[in-house]
Formats: C-alpha cells, sequence, structure tokens
C-alpha cells in the first residue's frame, strides 16, 4: 500500500494507521488515506496494488507457533 501511495506522493501509513483503514478494497483504504481518486482511477489502483501483492506473497513468514496451530486445527476434524 504504501508503495502505491508513494507513487502518487501521498502520505505514507504506519501499521496503526493502515490496520484502522484497512478494507479488501484497495479504493476504500487509498480514499481514507488521502487520495480522492475517482473510479476509473481506483479500478487500476486495486490492479496495481494486486500486482505487487502477487509479486511478493510467498515473502512473508507465519508469526511464531502459527504452523503449530494450523496444524492443530487442521487435525481437530
Amino acid at each position: 500500500m504504501n508503495a502505491l501511495l508513494r507513487r502518487r506522493g501521498l502520505p505514507l501509513l504506519d501499521r496503526v494507521r493502515y490496520q484502522a483503514l484497512f478494507d479488501f478494497r484497495c479504493a476504500t483504504t487509498m480514499r481514507g488515506s488521502g487520495s480522492t481518486s475517482p473510479a476509473t482511477v481506483s479500478r487500476q489502483l486495486s490492479v496495481e496494488f494486486i500486482a505487487g501483492y502477487e509479486a511478493r506473497r510467498l515473502e512473508p513468514a507465519l508469526h511464531a507457533g502459527a504452523a503449530e496451530i494450523l496444524a492443530t486445527v487442521t487435525g481437530a476434524d
């Protein structure tokens, strides 16, 4: 998200502000962060966000203990 904001000269988001603004629709989050993009630009923002997400989606690591929790939940059928 900050990459989109940076390219448009808008203020960047810290974790707290991002979590307060987060919405699964990229355009909603962008409007909350100061962008007043029209619908056509909002659609482009969404496409751009997803492209960036897809390019880096395997980089994050799970939080400590998450794998064990997931294994427990999966085996709880």
